[in-house]
């Protein structure tokens, strides 16, 4: 049916020349939405995913009741994928189309949505997975009858900082944004937030990548003309950040540019329908000038 999907699973055991059969994780057993699937592993043996779920919303409305959103769900295995746990809800009302986000930290593995809160409003979320306590991520006050489809992204450095970004049109915020917060912290509070992109040519869809002290933001911006793919680095774990580099831009359609990271190298990918697929591997710029202070600690 419209609207609905499995989430599926295979690996390979050959550098990706070939993969198991894929097995369905979610263990409902329903025709209903399983989408926007993330999946972290630790390279020594855990492996986990999260989605968003629609089982709860279809069971409550076939009581006759209401339910707001979607659910969010996971599954781990702790033997490379070869079997997982039984499905658990980590959180329920959340946005029901904003793409998840997932890395793994020195605390397991740490999930990023845009959660349904109280009076309507679509802020940010995170939970460990392992303890499954939901923190708020963000306090931007986006009171909207619609699902912004508009994720956010998070990346954990070796010290176990969390990196997060994120779109937002709230009342209190609007654009794209940027928060550290520190190993062991549980929520975001405090200092505000690091803008970032310019909102006057619909910056949008942000991701962030890590390699050691460096950070790396990524984001397309539309000038009404073309798209353009955007980066910005820090080289002291996001407390401050140099200019932004605008890498491309296109005539045609365009994805959004993705950040990736080995640990060492920092590369962005961004393909367009003119050009195809563009990787660029980005220099440590930590003995060029610095422009901006993070205020988010």
């Amino acid at each position: 049916q419209r609207f609905t999907a499995n989430v599926r699973f295979a690996r390979s055991h050959d550098n990706g020349k070939t993969f198991s059969s894929p097995v369905t994780l979610n263990d409902d057993g329903r025709v209903a939405g399983h989408s926007f699937v993330s999946l972290a592993l630790d390279g020594d043996g855990r492996v986990a995913l999260v989605w968003l779920d629609g089982r709860d919303r279809d069971a409550a409305r076939a009581k006759g009741g209401t339910f707001a959103g979607s659910s969010l769900y996971a599954a781990l295995s702790t033997d490379n994928g070869v079997s997982f746990s039984a499905n658990r809800a980590m959180a329920a009302h959340t946005c029901e189309c904003c793409r998840t986000a997932l890395a793994w930290s020195p605390r397991g593995p740490v999930a990023l949505w845009r959660h349904l809160y109280d009076g309507g409003i679509r802020d940010f979320a995170l939970a460990y997975l392992d303890d499954g306590m939901v923190h708020r991520a963000s306090e931007d006050a986006w009171r909207i009858e619609a699902c912004p489809h508009h994720g956010g992204g998070i990346a954990v450095d070796p010290r176990g900082n969390l990196h997060l970004v994120w779109f937002t049109n709230g009342d209190l915020r609007q654009g794209l944004f940027y928060r550290r917060i520190e190993a062991g912290g549980e929520a975001a509070g405090g200092a505000s937030p690091l803008a970032f992109g310019n909102a006057d040519a619909q910056a949008g869809h942000p991701a962030v990548a890590v390699a050691g002290e460096r950070v790396l933001l990524t984001w397309r911006e539309f000038d009404g003309r073309a798209y353009s793919a955007h980066a910005m680095q820090s080289s002291d774990g996001g407390l401050s950040w140099h200019a932004a580099q605008r890498l491309a831009e296109t005539g045609g359609a365009a994805d959004y540019p993705l950040p990736l990271s080995d640990g060492n190298v920092l590369k962005v990918l961004w393909r367009s329908a003119d050009e195809g697929t563009r990787v660029w591997t980005l220099a440590d710029e930590s003995a060029t000038k610095t422009v901006l202070k993070a205020v988010s600690r």
